[in-house]
């Protein structure tokens, strides 16, 4: 056990050192995956040096000796010791000439080939669908199968053409075919749909069965690809490439999971087989690649490290052990070890940044005498592994003499003893002139290779360039007009690079090639830089200056086809709208034809209506530059008659304006085109009227069905706005059509009406469309005068906005009435005045601060006008919009009188001061009305108001109306509210005059007995003492009048004091008292203007009803200051039956 641990660490440690040590330079040691071993003899004459420290020596001795080995030798030793007698795990071939199997299915019947769709429909038939893949982990969807007992080969030939499959999958599986004789097991017939995969049977495999094949037969389909990976490398297959007239086959190591890819058309007819051995040997082992790949990683590792070294190979010539036609020579065309080889590496070369190639190695022998012989060695068709042409010679002189090179890039060392131990491919033999002459002997030796090369040496090594970015960057500085050798090897350089290129490198690498080719004018090679650089994607590769210049450059029926195809291939509509107006701005003066335009733009043509308006701009210039009016008329002008976009129509119309206006100076639009332009202008514009619905909604329409209606939700709509509104009526400004802006006043003034579905609501129409609009129109037409043509209809647009706004009461908000005034103002006159604002203004019910508005507009202007008719008029309107307020009642029946000040305000500036009187007896009439609504001081207070705005017009309190208003007022108060003196007034006055204490508890009772108001009164916490003192002092004069009480509180007693009702009638009956004389003084201070106004009769019932003399004499202005002898002349007077003798009230 300790022997066999040890053993086991060694080996382990030999492992981990796999870099540099080959367990066996024997040929076969690896054979069918076997590990190597490592045996080292315990009874060696060293056998007394443990076994682990010997190991390490020779690991050591052995790195020692690799640190010099070549690049070359080592990757020989990989290839010899492991892939000598290799195969691979699969096999893809397609069979050109194969019999016809005569298929016969139990159901269709004899089936053709290729499969028809008939047929395949026949299959489909009398087949079952599969319900899983294998494992149940494909999705066999749309597959049927047929069972084996179902089909039938009845050409006998098919059964040896199945036989030759059968050995070709042996080979490639390094499977020895004599030997095990394995038999071909049909398990099912297959047909995959569309969007189906490739399920196989999910039974488990026969006993012996070690690989599966798949053999297509003749049939029409796309996609299906087959993935197989195994030990870290992989394959994809593709057998619809050659599917329609050949017999396809692919075969796999049973145990692995390929990844079948959907068909994505067509249909594929599939036998499914089972390899089985019919020997009792051990079934094959499905070869392991890791090591290998493990050991070429290492190696090409330590190339990359070293690359730029000065003895490491810039590449390495492989020499293939099979020979290959041009045909073949592609990485599906190789067959045995070569195509292991190349299956093995290709995964890990590209890791480790390797390009591969394949190419054909070719030695030249030329000789007169064969003691002298001239040898030429070069690389010819050199290829990708997809069968892409890369260049097509190379000299390698160098190699010639591998002694005399740094390093050994070659696989064997000498590749010119090898070509020549074979037979030369071709012999010939020149003749000589003379026989005195020796004749010239030419042999050619040719081989197939594989090329490994760092990517850093790739481009040095193909076209003689250090780097492509240096060969873009000497491209770029060349101005030659025809190409050197140098110049092409340097295009060749930089277009093989282009798989290394970023998008923006590669756009680069477009444009400088393709202005290479216009400068050489190489036609051909403009057209390999766009297939190369994918230029054909749109114009953001070469750009719209290269491809004018092609244009200019290159034969120009074939360029513009390729500007077409280009130009169809952009999805940036702007770059292909601009990239024809810099064609057509270059192309024009050299008198190039630019009708190929026309297609180019056809698309944008058809949508039009959805392009943006510096799109548009640019698309009729382009239009009118290329072909001029007829063009236009021809390509444009009809989309735009069909299309229902009105705002793309006026947006045209001006363009076509601007150029009809700078038809003298521009060279675009002609001036014999004057006439097609201005009718096209026309039909744009009056298109653009005509389908234009300023207020309408789109929404859903409701659904009938029989006899129910179901109508929808409104659907989200974007509202009606303004602007549609205000660019036409710029466009019809524009283009001076008057019937345009005779149309949109006409849509304007059509405010819907209520209820419809499929419109926004008045006030909404009148909100977001009219009022914006005639803001708009205003401000635009301030800073763009029109032409006189235009005056009248632009006229009529804004006072027909004005009428429909005025016509709105809800609307007029204190902002939008200088948008009104200044639309109307600047050409009014006093017949549009009276008829038309104001008539128009007066339908409608408005309030105060409308018509305070319109009036100050109509004062304003009586200033500015100096014309009487006018003025006349601005007076008549004013009392017109006066009398129809006051008749609606909106500014004098209300609830507060500072709309009447407001109106005598008004009459004031406007300068009718006589329509007061108007207003003083619509008031009149409504006097017991005001007065039975209102507190009692409301109305009677206005009187002194009013007279006092009479005494600023120079008015005195007897102008018309006015007395009548003041006597019909008082009345009504003197009704309404005074009433009789209660009988307590009297002692009530008496009491208070009774009270003369002046300390702070006094003062404050005193304070509140004088008032109606508060009802209550409590002195907190005042003490026994002061309590008395009060009571003493001041509440023994308020026996009745007066409740008191004092009340325990902590920490002193408080007194309560409470009024009765009789004390509180008293107070409120001289308040009326006392704001009626006020309000009397304020109507007029002499006494015998005052009895004129009021006259003789209402005066004395209201001296009487006041108790007093005079309303002037002077008066209390509270109860509490009232003299002792007022308030005794009070008491006696209401304690009489008869009135007594009237005095002055004394007043403070």
């Amino acid at each position: 056990m300790p022997r066999q641990s040890t053993h086991t660490s060694a080996q382990q440690y030999l492992l981990l050192n796999d870099e540099t040590i080959n367990f066996s330079d024997t040929e076969g040691s690896a054979m069918n995956g076997a590990e190597d071993a490592v045996e080292v003899s315990s009874d060696s004459e060293d056998s007394r040096i443990p076994l682990f420290g010997r190991i390490e020596e020779m690991v050591v001795a052995r790195k020692t000796d690799l640190i010099t080995k070549p690049i070359a030798n080592r990757i020989r030793d990989i290839f010899n010791s492991y892939m000598s007698s290799r195969g691979t795990f699969w096999l893809e071939k397609t069979y050109e000439l194969m019999p016809n199997p005569a298929l016969r299915l139990e159901g269709p019947g004899r089936v053709g080939l290729p499969v028809s769709s008939r047929d395949a429909l026949a299959i489909k038939e009398h087949s079952k669908p599969m319900k899983s893949g294998p494992r149940g982990t494909v999705n066999a969807e749309g597959t049927w199968e047929m069972e084996p007992s179902r089909v039938a080969f009845d050409n006998p030939a098919w059964s040896g053409f199945l036989n030759g499959i059968v050995e070709d999958v042996c080979k490639a599986l390094a499977i020895e075919f004599s030997p095990n004789k394995p038999r071909c097991e049909l398990q099912k017939l297959l047909l995959q749909g569309e969007g189906s995969v490739l399920a196989l049977a999910n039974e488990k495999p026969p006993t012996g069965a070690f690989a599966t094949l798949i053999i297509t037969l003749p049939c029409t389909f796309n996609g299906g690809e087959v993935v197989l990976s195994h030990s870290g490398a992989s394959t994809r297959i593709d057998q619809s490439r050659n599917s329609l007239l050949n017999t396809c086959a692919m075969a796999w190591y049973e145990g692995l999971t390929p990844k079948f890819e959907p068909i994505t058309a067509g249909h594929r007819l599939v036998l499914h087989y089972r390899l089985i051995l019919t020997t009792k040997s051990p079934s094959p082992i499905l070869p392991s690649s890791s090591r290998i790949i493990a050991r070429l990683d290492v190696v090409l590792s330590s190339w990359k490290r070293s690359v730029f070294g000065p003895e490491t190979p810039r590449k390495i010539v492989y020499l293939l052990d099979h020979k290959y036609s041009r045909e073949t020579l592609t990485a599906n065309g190789l067959k045995g070890r070569d195509a292991y080889i190349l299956f093995v590496l290709k995964d890990v070369a590209k890791k480790a940044g390797f390009k591969l190639l394949l190419a054909h190695l070719e030695l030249f022998a030329q000789s007169e005498d064969p003691s002298d012989i001239e040898y030429t060695l070069e690389l010819s068709h050199l290829r990708a592994l997809d069968g892409n042409l890369v260049k097509d010679r190379i000299d390698l002189l160098d190699m010639l003499f591998p002694t005399e090179m740094k390093a050994i890039e070659s696989i064997p060392g000498d590749l010119k003893a090898v070509l020549e131990q074979g037979n030369p491919d071709s012999v010939e033999y020149d003749q000589p002139e003379s026989r005195s002459m020796g004749g010239t002997l030419c042999q050619l030796f040719r081989r197939s290779v594989l090329i490994i090369c760092p990517t850093e040496h790739y481009s040095l090594f193909i076209h003689g360039i250090a780097s492509p970015k240096d060969a873009l960057d000497t491209l770029r500085s060349t101005s030659s007009t025809s190409p050197t050798r140098q110049e092409l090897a340097l295009v060749d350089c930089v277009l093989s690079a282009q798989g290394e290129y970023s998008k923006e490198e590669l756009q680069d690498t477009l444009r400088v090639v393709t202005a290479c080719a216009c400068r050489w004018r190489d036609f051909d090679l403009w057209c390999r830089a766009m297939d190369t650089c994918q230029g054909w994607n749109g114009t953001n590769g070469v750009q719209p200056s290269g491809l004018v210049l092609a244009l200019l450059r290159l034969p120009f029926d074939s360029i513009a086809q390729s500007v077409l195809r280009v130009l169809t291939n952009e999805t940036n509509r702007t770059r292909r709208i601009h990239f024809c107006f810099a064609a057509c701005q270059q192309l024009k003066p050299a008198g190039l034809s630019t009708a190929w335009i026309f297609k180019a733009l056809k698309a944008e043509f058809k949508s039009i209506a959805s392009l943006h308006s510096s799109e548009h701009n640019v698309l009729v210039t382009t239009t009118l530059a290329a072909g001029g009016m007829r063009a236009f008329e021809k390509h444009i002008l009809p989309e735009l008659q069909t299309g229902s976009n009105p705002r793309c129509n006026a947006i045209i119309a001006c363009r076509l304006q601007r150029e009809l206006d700078r038809a003298d100076k521009s060279e675009l639009l002609l001036s014999e085109e004057h006439a097609h332009a201005k009718r096209a202008i026309n039909e744009l514009l009056s298109n653009a009227a005509s389908n234009w619905k300023p207020f309408v909604v789109e929404r859903e329409r409701p659904i009938t069905t029989g006899s129910m209606e179901l109508s929808l939700a409104p659907a989200a709509a974007q509202q009606p706005s303004s602007d549609l509104a205000i660019e036409l009526i710029k466009a019809a400004v524009e283009t001076k059509s008057v019937n345009i802006i005779e149309t949109l006043t006409q849509k304007l003034m059509a405010i819907p009406e209520r209820g419809d579905y499929f419109a926004v609501s008045p006030r909404d129409a009148v909100r977001l469309v009219v009022l914006p609009t005639l803001q708009e129109t205003v401000e635009y037409l301030k800073g763009n005068p029109p032409e006189e043509s235009l005056s009248g209809v632009l006229r009529q647009l804004k006072r027909g906005l004005s009428q429909v706004l005025l016509e709105y009461r809800d609307l007029h908000h204190r902002e939008h009435f200088p948008t009104i005034f200044e639309a109307v103002g600047a050409e009014l006159d006093a017949d549009y005045l009276q008829n038309g604002l104001v008539s128009h203004f007066n339908k409608t019910n408005h309030d105060l601060f409308q018509y305070e508005a319109l009036c100050r507009q109509l004062g304003i202007w009586k200033k500015e006008s100096s014309d009487s008719d006018f003025r006349e008029a601005i007076d008549k309107s004013f009392r017109q919009l006066l009398k129809t307020a006051a008749d609606s009642r909106k500014i004098l029946y209300v609830q507060s009188m500072n709309t009447v000040e407001s109106v005598l305000k008004l009459c004031a500036q406007v300068g009718v001061v006589d329509f007061c009187s108007d207003v003083f007896s619509r008031l009149t009439a409504q006097a017991e009305t005001l007065v039975a609504q209102r507190s009692h001081h409301f109305i009677i207070s206005h009187l002194g108001t009013f007279r006092l705005w009479l005494s600023e017009q120079g008015q005195g309190p007897l102008y018309p109306s006015f007395p009548e208003l003041v006597r019909a007022v008082v009345a009504a108060w003197r009704k309404k509210f005074i009433g009789p003196m209660p009988t307590g007034v009297t002692p009530l006055l008496n009491a208070i005059n009774e009270i003369t204490c002046a300390c702070q508890d006094c003062a404050e009772v005193k304070s509140y007995l004088g008032a109606a108001s508060p009802y209550e009164k409590r002195l907190d916490q005042i003490g026994p003492a002061r309590i008395n003192h009060v009571a003493e002092t001041t509440l023994r004069h308020f026996p009745r009048l007066v409740r008191s009480n004092p009340i325990r509180s902590k920490p002193r007693p408080s007194l309560w004091m409470r009024k009765s009702d009789e004390t509180i009638q008293s107070f409120l009956w001289l308040e009326k008292q006392n704001s009626g004389i006020r309000a009397l003084r304020r109507i007029s201070e002499d006494e015998a203007t005052l009895k004129q106004v009021l006259g003789g009769d209402e005066y004395q019932r209201v001296l009487i009803a006041l108790h007093a003399d005079f309303i002037n004499a002077p008066l209390p202005v509270a109860p509490v200051q009232q003299t002792k002898s007022s308030l005794s002349t009070a008491s006696t007077s209401a304690g009489n039956e008869r009135p007594a003798k009237r005095r002055k009230i004394a007043t403070a």
